[in-house]
């Protein structure tokens, strides 16, 4: 399983150095532009994490990865379970970048001023990637690979600027009734929601797992 997780990690090696100069561009380009200043670790982290995820996707299908590991010793379920473990890797690689980076400029005399990274802020990347996960991974399983790529590029588009989104939808419309239980538990209970939707992922994501390693069972290579 480790060789499997590794193996995502090898032939990342243009998109990785893509997605940290994104990474850098990202962060100083959105601190000097509100709303999305007090979103650009969200942002940051998510696109970098899309970035390296579908980059691994890609990589296999250009490379018919599938072919040869299958011809090694190893079970399908492993190699399907190592897809979705690495993407969570990935997305941690990413966060760790994003926050080193963050501190890194607080540390040199920069013109720029951005906070540090938060748990939310982790915990938020981690809910929108692993929503790209349950969507990206059996499409792209199962589809072609031009297919897979609009239909996942439409959801980083919608995921990538939704936080801002949502921010300004709750705040115009704040003294309506589901607003205003919305911001009561988020500002009273955040761990509360943060659980709840962590939990409805979960299930989604269990499902996306079951659909990829029953599709990838039955496929023959």
């Amino acid at each position: 399983m480790f060789k499997l997780l590794l193996k995502d990690l090898l032939v990342l090696k243009n998109s990785i150095i893509w997605a940290m100069t994104y990474l850098l561009a990202i962060i100083i380009i959105f601190s000097m532009v509100p709303p999305f200043d007090k979103f650009i670790y969200i942002m940051a982290g998510y696109g970098t994490s899309y970035i390296l995820i579908m980059g691994a996707l890609m990589a296999e299908f250009k490379n018919n990865s599938d072919i040869f590991l299958n011809s090694l010793p190893v079970k399908r379920q492993e190699i399907i379970l190592s897809k979705y473990l690495s993407a969570l890797a990935l997305t941690l690689l990413a966060l760790a970048v994003a926050a080193i980076l963050g501190l890194i400029i607080n540390l040199l005399p920069l013109p720029l001023s951005i906070r540090l990274m938060s748990g939310m802020d982790a915990a938020i990347v981690l809910l929108m990637a692993a929503l790209t996960l349950t969507i990206a991974m059996p499409v792209n399983l199962i589809f072609s690979n031009q297919a897979a790529r609009v239909s996942t590029v439409m959801l980083f588009m919608l995921l990538f600027f939704a936080p801002a989104w949502i921010k300004d939808f709750i705040m115009d419309n704040h003294q309506a009734e589901w607003a205003q239980v919305l911001i009561n538990t988020a500002v009273s209970q955040p761990a509360v929601l943060l659980a709840t939707v962590a939990g409805l992922l979960l299930l989604l994501l269990a499902l996306s797992l079951i659909i990829s390693l029953r599709w990838y069972e039955a496929k023959d290579f």
